[in-house]
């Protein structure tokens, strides 16, 4: 901070001791002169009378000073060579090798001297200051203080028109300050012209001036007018060019006036600048404090007032490429910096986090960069408006921060500590601040709060605590605006203890309690009531629609994961529904008790428990499958893992009831109850049982019944057996007793699968099949050799011959070969590869194939007859499949309405790169349906013309399985097909002659006899009516 009285004075000082020496020189060119007219200006004479002198003022001066030789013209012309100036010791203090003074007047009466041009040339300075803060040239200048008599003393009047100071060096050392201070100027050249000394006040200007520091810091140019009298230093329209800086329109003024009552005062500036640049770098070599820096900075403004109240106005800064600041400021009482006011009124600040990043600091402060994290990057421009008041070691900040990001408001006070910390408090607000921009986590958006807030903050460990107590109006997440929502509590370093309200429309809790988030394992302890929760609207998931969640629970626990936890979660009272239902959620808890050899972990409800007992680390139960699958299945390339987290435990599943659960989620589900599971894991000894029976599962038509699963590990086999009592099949054909049995070992799979076509065993069905394992080197899975063995097997009423065939799978291709399932005339083979290599064909082929017997055990399968007969080519199944088929039905009749001759063709087209297909039905050389067009393989597009005439709508009963029967009615017209498979578009129209449809769950039958229309994604209807059947 800028002492303005050590300022002057010392300013002061360095203008009266510079201009002693400058006396001495001109009293040598004075004294010399008037001894040099007396003898006749001999060269010689003139030189040994000058050095006679110079002895004299030498021993005066208790200084060295010597002069090469002298030349004097007339008395107006002077050219001292080689000027010498040391110290008693012999250490150089001034060394001139041309001296030259042109003399207009010289009155030494009246003490009056002008001179029309001086020139020091050549010129060498050594100023060196020990560590007791004494100057080499200090005892010249104390020899020099001559006690004046006021009354009597007259100064001398010096004029001077042109001075120059050419090819000079100056030498500066310093060991006074705590670290030692020493540079070098070079090329140090000076002109100054109309300088004048009267009495008290010094005036020059300073036409040019250039000189070389050190390699920091060159000087081009600079011109200034100074004026110094007793109390007042002036400096006025300075510029200053250096390679990187340029200081334009300086104005400079300290004014220092005594009080007439004595009291103490303070020295007056007034600094006025235009705009100008500095760069930091160059100047580092006078200001060490500022080395390491290398900003340049453009600014401009005035400073003035003085140290007990300072003002500044209009101060613009510019750096960077997008920072630039503009304010006024006001500063009382510099002399005591921890009691003094500071006002800062910020009219704009702008900046980016890219320029934060590129400031550099001083070396000192030991802070290379300001790093931030990456997503601060897309803030853009940073904008503040506001002000700063208050003292060093409290102020407060109000104001208003923009940005991409959003907006913040701030009305703090800043309390700093020494720890590198500081103290907080007052509001902080936003408005939409753009949180996913700052997080990692996607799924948040906008917020906007308003809060208080009561806290520290440390610099170094960049952590923040404290209080907060406010709204957030908004919190955009996952695509939901979340409204209302209350915070008050204490953050501390990743823990906060308080309460957390949201009254939202479709969310509303109440969170009581403490999180502990800074040990290794996290601690809770909290009283959650939640009072609704929409899932669906907050886009938590759309799968059941109209659901609902509300419960109160009680946690108190310490982990971080399932492994690890101990404590217990009880929920007191809850429910969660949907539209099919709704089930309750009180008593459900999970309770867990580790312990150092054994731990136990429970979940109860009210449909299901689940025990574990022993040592479990499920976050790493992969390698403790993996292990097992490697002591059976070696031939996997699974990676090895070091120090892999043991498991060994039991466990079992209680299911009391799970109905409840299974008709709000999978309505279509029903599990009897009640069953078991049990098992056990032993990662160390490579073991996994599982056991268990069900009594009966009911998806949609199928029925399940007397499920059995049992693995376990025998005589170093696994053997794994899972039977299924019954299969019924509510439309068709069941399956009795279907038994999977396998044994896996050293690489080898031996799997049985039998069933009972009815209850009785007289059409029992065995596939045997044997594979083999063998690693893969490209691979984690390893290849499999795949051999079935010959069987008969027994669909409906009839045995099939099973044919033993091979079959081989690695990663990149499947092969089949030998496939061939025959009944008397009837035949499916397959043979081929479904492979990465596009030009592999799978081949399917079918004949003779009876339509009734091939679809018996279906509820519609007795009303289809006809013989199938074709082929079907499949490629490219791992990218974009290929399909190419040709078949035909022979006489198709569906529920005694014959169709007639269904007649399929396709062939692959090279060029376009798509499946051209043709389908007609024709029946008694009648064409009811003809459709051509393709696929095309490589974008998916389809593109077909339909065209029917007097089609029997009753077909549709064969591809529309529920929900609709009793198709009636012909179809003509005509339709084009377009889009893709995921969204087919149909554009034309059908005229259906006395069409009907009937609903099966209202038994309402609805009536057509019209045309329907086809536009996209539209079917329009003109006239429909409907009735009741009877």
């Amino acid at each position: 901070m800028v002492n303005f009285n050590y300022v002057r004075l010392k300013k002061d000082k360095i203008i009266k001791k510079g201009w002693k020496i400058v006396i001495i020189v001109v009293a040598l060119l004075f004294a010399i002169p008037a001894t040099g007219w007396l003898v006749l200006q001999n060269s010689r004479v003139q030189t040994h009378l000058t050095g006679k002198i110079a002895h004299l003022i030498s021993q005066r001066t208790n200084a060295k000073i010597s002069i090469g030789k002298v030349d004097i013209s007339f008395f107006k012309n002077l050219v001292l060579n080689d000027v010498l100036i040391a110290t008693q010791n012999d250490d150089t203090i001034f060394f001139s090798r041309s001296v030259s003074a042109k003399i207009d007047t010289l009155r030494i009466r009246k003490k009056i001297v002008s001179l029309s041009e001086l020139t020091l040339d050549s010129n060498c300075i050594h100023i060196f200051r020990d560590s007791t803060g004494y100057f080499n040239f200090s005892s010249i200048v104390d020899s020099l203080h001559i006690k004046k008599d006021t009354a009597t003393f007259r100064p001398w009047d010096i004029s001077l028109h042109r001075f120059n100071f050419n090819r000079s060096r100056l030498i500066y050392k310093n060991l006074a300050s705590s670290k030692s201070q020493e540079f070098y100027i070079r090329n140090l050249n000076a002109l100054v012209t109309s300088f004048s000394n009267y009495k008290d006040t010094i005036c020059f200007t300073l036409d040019q001036f250039n000189l070389d520091l050190d390699r920091w810091l060159r000087v081009e140019n600079a011109q200034a007018d100074f004026l110094a009298a007793k109390n007042l230093i002036l400096v006025q329209n300075m510029h200053l060019k250096t390679r990187q800086s340029n200081i334009n329109g300086l104005n400079f003024t300290l004014n220092y006036n005594k009080s007439a009552s004595g009291k103490k005062t303070y020295p007056d500036i007034n600094m006025e600048l235009l705009r100008s640049t500095v760069n930091f770098g160059e100047f580092s070599a006078i200001f060490p404090q500022i080395k390491g820096m290398n900003q340049t900075v453009e600014f401009s403004g005035q400073i003035y007032g003085n140290s007990n109240d300072l003002k500044g106005r209009d101060i613009v800064l510019k750096t960077g490429n997008q920072t630039r600041a503009g304010f006024n400021f006001y500063v009382n009482d510099l002399s005591d910096l921890k009691n003094m006011y500071l006002f800062v009124d910020l009219k704009y600040l702008e900046t980016t986090f890219e320029d934060i990043n590129a400031f550099h600091f001083p070396f000192s402060m030991n802070v290379k960069k300001l790093d931030f994290p990456e997503s601060l990057y897309q803030a853009g421009l940073l904008s503040y408006k506001g002000n700063f008041s208050g003292f060093l070691s409290d102020f407060v900040a109000y104001g208003t921060f923009t940005s991409d990001l959003g907006i913040v408001r701030t009305d703090l006070s800043v309390v700093p500590h020494k720890d590198n910390s500081f103290h907080y408090n007052g509001k902080l607000s936003t408005t939409d601040f753009q949180l996913n921009k700052i997080s990692s986590i996607g799924e948040l958006g906008k917020i906007s709060f308003n809060a208080e807030v009561d806290g520290n903050y440390n610099l170094k460990s960049e952590i923040a605590e404290g209080t907060f107590n406010g709204e957030i109006s908004k919190l955009e997440a996952n695509g939901y605006k979340y409204r209302n929502i209350m915070l008050d509590g204490l953050f501390l370093e990743k823990m906060f203890d308080g309460k957390v309200t949201v009254n939202d429309s479709n969310l509303q809790f109440t969170f009581l309690g403490e999180l502990n988030l800074k040990n290794e394992l996290p601690s809770f302890d909290f009283n959650l009531q939640v009072d609704k929760i929409l899932p669906n609207e907050l886009n938590l998931g759309n799968r059941f629609p109209k659901a609902e969640l509300a419960f109160t629970t009680r946690a108190k626990f310490i982990g971080n994961k399932i492994d690890n936890i101990k404590g217990l979660i009880l929920i007191d009272d809850g429910y969660y529904k949907n539209r099919y239902g709704e089930f309750s959620l009180k008593g459900t808890q999970l309770f867990s008790v580790p312990g150092e050899k054994s731990s136990e972990l429970t979940f109860s409800s009210d449909y299901f428990d689940f025990t574990v007992n022993g040592i479990y680390n499920f976050m790493d139960i992969r390698h403790a499958v993996q292990k097992i699958v490697d002591r059976f299945l070696p031939s996997f390339n699974f990676k090895a893992v070091k120090n892999p987290m043991p498991n060994a435990f039991d466990f079992k599943v209680n299911a009391k009831n799970l109905n409840p659960l299974t008709k709000v989620f999978v309505p279509e589900l029903a599990i009897e109850k009640p069953f078991f599971l049990y098992g056990k894991m032993d990662s160390h000894n490579a073991e996994l049982n599982i056991e268990g029976s069900i009594p009966g599962i009911q998806y949609k038509t199928l029925w399940f019944r007397n499920i059995f699963i049992g693995n376990k590990i025998v005589n170093d086999h696994y053997a794994s057996k899972f039977n299924i009592g019954e299969i019924v099949n509510k439309r068709g054909a069941s399956v009795f007793n279907l038994s999977i049995d396998s044994e896996i070992a050293n690489n080898h799979l031996v799997n049985q699968v039998s069933w009972n076509a009815t209850r009785d065993s007289t059409s029992h069905s065995v596939i045997k099949t044997k594979s083999v394992f063998t690693q893969n080197s490209k691979s984690v899975y390893p290849a499999i050799d795949v051999q079935f063995f010959p069987s008969k097997l027994f669909f409906a009423d009839d045995f099939w011959d099973f044919e033993g065939f091979s079959a081989k799978i690695d990663t990149s291709e499947i092969m089949i070969k030998g496939f061939n399932l025959h009944n008397d005339e009837q035949h499916f083979e397959i043979n081929g590869k479904i492979s990465k290599d596009s030009t592999q064909v799978l081949l399917l082929k079918f004949g003779n194939m009876n339509l009734n017997k091939l679809f018996a055990t279906t509820k519609k399968g007795s009303s289809l007859h006809g013989l199938l007969n074709g082929k079907i080519n499949l490629s490219d199944l791992y990218h974009k499949p290929v399909i190419i088929a040709n078949a035909n039905i022979d006489q198709l009749e569906f529920k005694n309405q014959m169709v007639g001759n269904v007649n399929l063709y396709s062939s692959w087209n090279p060029i376009n790169y798509s499946v051209d297909t043709e389908l007609d039905i024709v029946n008694k050389n009648h064409k009811r349906l003809m459709a051509t067009g393709y696929y095309n393989a490589n974008t998916g597009d389809i593109n077909y013309t339909v065209q029917a005439d007097s089609l029997p709508v009753k077909l549709l009963e064969t591809v529309i399985l529920s929900q609709f029967s009793d198709f009636s009615g012909f179809a003509s017209g005509q339709l084009k097909l377009g889009g893709n498979l995921s969204k087919i578009t149909m554009d034309g129209a059908v005229k259906v002659d006395e069409g009907s449809i009937k609903i099966d769950y209202t038994q309402v039958t609805y009536f057509l006899d019209d045309s329907i229309f086809f536009k996209t994604d539209t079917i329009l209807f003109d006239k429909i009516s409907f009735g009741e059947t009877n």
